[in-house]
């Protein structure tokens, strides 16, 4: 008797026979449901005739057992899905690439590399992140993962799907989600993509509470921090060529870029738990940058952050020996930054008095002696304004770029700083310390600073010292026309 089609079809499931299921299938789902039945039905047939196979007399073993008797026990689950795309029409195939059904293939195989890589491939050939598909992508890494199945899959495969979810959380403000995925991957990565969440946060309030919440998780801050730090730091060309006689003691606005620099040195100050040096070192860095673009108000927030009396018991014990040349670095900006706050009290001093000269106590003349003192502070700094006395910097990657900066701003500040003093002591003709400073500058047990000055700001420090000259000389004519006059009168 002829069965019907779906008759046949039931008949041959329940017998295992995927040849009688097979013209009824419509869809992928379909195939694959009718080979995975089958499949489980030959399981169960050759599992219960193995189980009894003690019941049975020689010849029903031999009936039952034969390549001939199970020769429908032929599907394994490795080969089912080639099979299905071996004899299946084109549309079927198209669907069988589908990313659903790739995943749930690769998920049946237990092939959990492949299964990442094509998941991957998905993500990539896809411009819009699919938020479900990464949302059940990392979560499959992490029950493998955890259940130490971490050796069937790629770590670079899982650390990229991973952390894909994560940006994608962080475009979509699920901040509070952030940290917990982080501390998830390895510690090695952790700290990096840390640092790039901290860099999105717009303001410091939430730094300092997703910092906080890292610690929960028992994130690397320290390194995070370090790295957000390192991210901040940008290329800046440190101009030799200077032609700049009087500095501005009128401080630069500070953009966007150089308030995350001081937001990351706050943080670094704030929650490093003993890498004091390190941020001492890039407090350093972006004072450079701050002191090279006259934006002296970077440089006072800076100094700031850090005890005003700073010294090598600040720094933690193991780096104490090797912070000798930062903490002087460190001083040096505070010793300029207090040489042009004193300048710029004694300028408007100084106009306020020639706006009312009816006064008769000369402000400007007694806070003179202050300018004069912080000044020399930076003229006469221990073995050098800027000026590396130890060699521990000469191991360190970025040294040659920081001698380099170092140098250019001892060229640049120091005969700037000078000038300025030159010009207060010509406006208010004080011979006496005009020659004090030419002297200064030219003694070679104070490393001869002239050498410093380009030829222009010499010939006008050297003018301005010729009218100091020229104002003594009148003065002493004056006084000894006026002894003549005296002993003529006599």
């Amino acid at each position: 008797m002829r069965l019907k089609l779906y008759e046949r079809a039931i008949y041959g499931l329940l017998c295992g026979r995927i040849e009688a299921l097979i013209p009824v299938c419509k869809t992928y789902a379909d195939y694959l449901w009718a080979y995975t039945s089958c499949y489980i039905e030959q399981e169960i047939h050759y599992i219960l005739i193995r189980a009894h196979e003690h019941e049975l007399t020689d010849i029903e073993k031999h009936r039952v057992l034969s390549d001939h008797g199970l020769e429908n026990r032929q599907l394994r689950m490795p080969s089912i899905f080639d099979e299905i795309l071996a004899g299946c029409p084109t549309h079927i195939r198209d669907e069988a690439v589908l990313p659903f059904n790739a995943i749930q293939k690769y998920l049946i195989l237990a092939d959990y590399d492949r299964l990442f890589h094509s998941i991957l491939s998905f993500l990539h050939t896809n411009n819009e992140s699919n938020g479900s598909l990464l949302r059940f992508a990392s979560h499959i890494c992490l029950f493998l993962y955890e259940q130490n199945h971490s050796e069937k899959f790629n770590q670079n495969t899982f650390i990229e799907i991973l952390t894909t979810y994560i940006h994608h959380l962080i475009e979509l403000e699920f901040k509070d989600l952030v940290c917990y995925y982080i501390s998830k991957l390895p510690p090695n990565d952790q700290s990096t993509i840390m640092a790039k969440f901290l860099d999105t946060l717009s303001n410091r309030q939430d730094k300092e509470f997703y910092l906080k919440q890292g610690f929960t998780y028992k994130i690397d801050i320290d390194t995070s921090l370090l790295i957000l730090a390192a991210n901040q730091r940008r290329d800046q060309t440190f101009d030799k060529e200077n032609n700049d006689e009087i500095i501005s003691t009128n401080s630069k606005s500070l953009n966007e870029n150089d308030h995350k620099q001081l937001e990351a040195l706050k943080l670094l100050t704030t929650f490093l738990s003993t890498q004091t040096l390190d941020a001492l070192r890039f407090a350093n860095l972006i004072c450079r940058y701050f002191l090279n673009d006259a934006k002296y108000e970077g440089i006072r927030i800076s100094l700031s952050y850090f005890p005003h009396d700073i010294d090598v018991h600040t720094i933690e014990a193991n780096n104490r020996q090797q912070s000798e040349d930062d903490i002087r670095e460190f001083k040096a900006f505070g010793a300029y930054i207090a040489a042009l706050e004193a300048i710029q009290r004694w300028s408007e001093l100084h106009q306020k008095q020639q706006e009312n000269t009816s006064t008769a106590t000369r402000e400007d003349q007694a806070y003179l002696p202050i300018v004069i003192k912080a000044c020399y502070e930076v003229f006469d700094y221990p073995q050098g304004w800027l000026v590396d006395i130890t060699n521990v910097h000469q191991t360190l990657p970025d040294n040659e770029n920081r001698q380099i900066e170092m140098s250019i701003l001892r060229h640049k500040y120091i005969p700037m700083l000078a000038c300025n003093l030159f010009r207060i002591f010509d406006l208010i003709k004080h011979e006496q310390e005009t020659f004090r400073l030419i002297i200064f500058l030219s003694d070679s047990r104070k490393q001869q600073l002239y050498k410093l000055f380009s030829k222009e700001t010499l010939n006008s420090v050297l003018l301005l010292t010729e009218h100091a000259a020229e104002r003594c000389l009148d003065r002493q004519q004056q006084s000894q026309t006026g002894d003549i006059t005296v002993n003529l009168f006599l």
